[in-house]
């Protein structure tokens, strides 16, 4: 990992996406660049790792960056950070800004579903999860530090699901001694698959898995979203894995539903895996 992107409008909920894209920066030792889409404000970039005396940005009539409090993150972490402020449609700045600056993981805040408020935050992470070409980070609350030694991977576990499975590891290159809890929901419809059949397929994942440590999970319940959030209330992990690359457009909304769901009602961090292949 060698660049990572957050988005700020200076709520609290932001600027826990803000302290967690620090933590994981930090720990990847990669840069950082921190973005607003302004109301008001032209195209702006400032290098907060610089020496420069610039204490507070206006950016909007009511809006103040915290250009003081990142600037002695970014020197106290030995990092490289970048705060840009744009104007215009936000899904297409980020989409630009991720193919410009080759962003690896892209860090985003949301309290989940429920209240005007988290509506109107929370549609913008929908937009970008579901036709930005990159992983998503979604935060709920903030990191105060690096933890993913419990790690849930949520998947049909059919054959494209493994590129992607791969794909989240070389992103994340957990710990070694790290558990990785391979979990498939079993609805008792009649679109799931026979439960010999996926345990097997859920086997090879181990496999790929190696040499992290996996557990497989054929876990009932009456939906996908609810199976996922019960599962999650009993092991508690520290970070919950789920694709959203999917070729097919009726597949992607019928699927990407799920992954929208999962991370409007988890209340731990969730990573959306998609990436371009061009």
């Amino acid at each position: 990992m060698k660049h990572i992107l957050t988005l700020t409008d200076f709520s609290s909920i932001a600027e826990n996406a803000v302290a967690s894209a620090f933590v994981f920066a930090s720990k990847y030792n990669c840069a950082l660049t921190i973005y607003h889409n302004s109301n008001e404000g032209s195209y702006s970039t400032y290098h907060l790792s610089s020496n420069s005396n610039m204490n507070y940005t206006t950016v909007d009539k009511k809006d103040k960056a915290p250009t003081t409090k990142w600037k002695e993150q970014a020197r106290k972490l030995n990092i490289e950070v970048k705060f840009i402020i744009g104007n215009g449609n936000l899904k297409k700045n980020v989409e630009h800004l991720v193919k410009e600056k080759q962003i690896d993981l892209l860090v985003m805040g949301s309290t989940g579903a429920g209240g005007k408020d988290e509506y109107i935050w929370g549609s913008n992470t929908e937009e970008i999860i579901n036709e930005i070409d990159c992983p998503v980070l979604v935060i709920k609350k903030p990191m105060t530090d690096y933890r993913i030694d419990n790690i849930v991977f949520a998947s049909s576990f059919d054959l494209k699901e493994r590129e992607v499975f791969q794909y989240a590891l070389d992103l994340l290159t957990p710990p070694q001694d790290c558990i990785i809890h391979l979990l498939s929901i079993d609805t008792l419809s009649f679109f799931t698959q026979p439960t010999a059949i996926m345990k097997e397929a859920m086997k090879n994942y181990e496999s790929i898995a190696k040499p992290y440590k996996a557990v497989s999970h054929f876990y009932k319940d009456y939906s996908i979203d609810s199976g996922i959030r019960h599962f999650l209330e009993e092991i508690k992990p520290d970070l919950l894995i789920m694709s959203n690359k999917h070729s097919n457009p009726i597949k992607k909304f019928i699927k990407g539903s799920n992954t929208i769901r999962a991370v409007n009602h988890a209340d731990f961090p969730v990573l959306t895996i998609d990436y371009s292949t061009k």
